[in-house]
């Protein structure tokens, strides 16, 4: 375990300092331990299976280091950045976030220069932050809002909030078909998923939600449960 992470500490290291205009090789220390299983396991070396991967002319094994061809780090990072540009390029598109100009990048992937130049060059009308030791921001901010919750003041919501319900079924009913059930004889629409809260929705600290009544369906109930529900869809209708 102790070697995993040495690795991936290296790894982490090598991730921040690679710049998309890089064109020397990147070296990455490995474990002994990962050179001799590889033998044990496989019956071939490192340097022996590299040669038989489309990779053979762009990594190259020295010792306990591997040298990859800069191409193949940078190679590492494209599915992440096309996913982040497209991932704000959808939030931009949001009502309520066209007069934003700013963005704030932290945690530890926000120190890479790769994803710096991605975003710079992706959103140049943005005016992009960076603080001193981003990586850490995310942490810091977790220990000053344990110390002192009001400090974040609202939140948008993920998700919809909500629980299940029934209805009395009638003409008006706009959800889709759901299962049913007599009682006191009315039908009843069941599986109803009552909106407490939609993904979206900027929610303040401290702030009382719009209240709502739920009545026992038969006078001899003498309980009702809750179930809480969440989806990712602004108006669900049901709970399945």
């Amino acid at each position: 375990m102790e070697d995993y992470l040495d690795l991936m500490r290296c790894f982490e290291v090598k991730k921040r300092e690679i710049k998309a205009s890089s064109d020397r090789q990147v070296t990455i220390k490995i474990p002994a331990a990962l050179i001799d299983q590889t033998k044990e396991l496989t019956g071939k070396t490192v340097r022996e299976k590299i040669q038989y991967t489309k990779y053979k002319d762009q990594v190259e094994l020295t010792g306990d280091k591997i040298r990859l061809d800069p191409d193949i780090m940078k190679g590492f990072f494209t599915e992440s950045l096309e996913s982040i540009v497209d991932h704000l390029k959808d939030l931009f598109r949001l009502p309520q976030l066209q007069e934003c100009q700013t963005i704030l990048m932290v945690g530890g992937y926000s120190e890479s220069s790769i994803l710096q130049e991605r975003i710079r060059t992706c959103f140049q009308k943005k005016n992009v932050i960076i603080p001193a030791d981003a990586g850490l921001a995310v942490l810091k901010g977790a220990v000053i809002f344990g110390h002192n919750p009001s400090f974040i003041a609202e939140r948008i919501c993920k998700f919809t909030y909500g629980t299940e319900t029934s209805h009395v079924k009638d003409s008006s009913c706009t959800h889709r078909e759901t299962t049913t059930f007599i009682a006191e004889g009315e039908e009843f629409c069941n599986d109803i998923f009552d909106v407490h809260v939609r993904a979206g929705d900027v929610v303040q600290v401290g702030d009382w939600q719009e209240e709502q009544l739920y009545t026992p369906v038969y006078p001899t109930q003498t309980s009702i449960s809750f179930g809480i529900y969440c989806t990712k869809n602004r108006s669900p209708e049901l709970v399945n």
